[in-house]
């Protein structure tokens, strides 16, 4: 199992086990995905949740081994951070949050998944899809 056990910790620059919760529920390739966003963004990043025993079986944060996560970056542009992370192989999905009281992301890093997903939940809670040409279009000319 694909499970980011105490071995592979030592790996990390930037997390230890005490920075997710249910450490041993997180998957290697998403515990290696955000060590590699902090690398590029340059800012630490506060986990808020990943695994979570409580979440509903449609959630990605129910998942064993987890890969899903949400966080935000300390000290960090929401636009800017965005495209850094849409920028970074083997994500599948990136939600935008900008009305949590950190501005934040959620990253799901599903190997099965072909097509990466993009959405921003708004001020109503509503899920709003993201144009995936359209962050193509921004990558492709920035």
């Amino acid at each position: 199992m694909d499970l980011a056990v105490n071995n592979y910790w030592k790996q990390f620059k930037h997390f230890k086990k005490d920075d997710i919760d249910f450490p041993q529920m997180s998957s290697y390739w998403l515990v290696s995905t955000m060590n590699l966003i902090r690398e590029k963004i340059g800012k630490p990043l506060v986990i808020h949740r990943s695994f979570d025993p409580n979440a509903s079986k449609a959630s990605a944060h129910s998942n064993q081994p987890c890969q899903a996560c949400d966080f935000h970056i300390e000290g960090g542009n929401l636009f800017n951070d965005f495209m850094e992370i849409s920028r970074i192989p083997g994500i599948t999905a990136i939600g935008v949050y900008p009305y949590w009281i950190n501005k934040g992301f959620h990253i799901e890093t599903e190997m099965q998944q072909e097509h990466r997903k993009y959405w921003i939940r708004d001020e109503s809670s509503q899920y709003l899809p993201i144009a995936t040409w359209t962050i193509h279009h921004i990558l492709d000319n920035s």
